[in-house]
């Protein structure tokens, strides 16, 4: 099933299911950072740090954040963010993370870039509080 593999390319961690609502979902879920890690990976190989990170932040309410990725480009293990409709025909993935931290899981997955007025911590700091980040994937769902 290709939505499966869209899917499993960005988070391979998950578990994976088939729901039936009327019509049929694919639904993964996950807890901790390592169901994210994969995503971490590709937002910095991508070099797509600020933008993930301001999607992140506006799409972010209370403890959670919804967002969408295009599931055509997912398919070949690349990430690109997608509007809930009409950007693609095939529709987008829609991802659900909830954490009572959720700053941290955001500051993890998409840190701030060094800027003249950004003087944060190293890459090593980061990647080390981030392991303590409680957080799950509430759902990865896709038609």
């Amino acid at each position: 099933m290709k939505v499966q593999a869209a899917v499993l390319n960005l988070f391979p961690n998950l578990h994976v299911t088939i729901e039936e609502q009327g019509a049929s979902f694919l639904a993964a879920s996950g807890e901790g950072c390592e169901s994210l890690s994969e995503l971490k990976s590709l937002i910095s190989q991508e070099r797509i740090l600020d933008s993930a990170r301001r999607v992140l932040r506006r799409s972010a309410k209370g403890e959670s954040v919804v967002f969408y990725l295009n599931k055509q480009v997912a398919t070949v293990k690349h990430l690109s963010f997608s509007e809930p409709e009409g950007e693609s025909p095939l529709g987008p993935i829609a991802v659900a993370i909830e954490s009572d931290r959720l700053e941290e899981v955001i500051d993890w997955l998409a840190p701030r870039t060094p800027g003249p007025q950004s003087r944060r911590g190293t890459s090593k700091d980061i990647k080390s509080s981030a392991r303590t980040i409680p957080g799950k994937i509430r759902r990865a769902r896709s038609r």
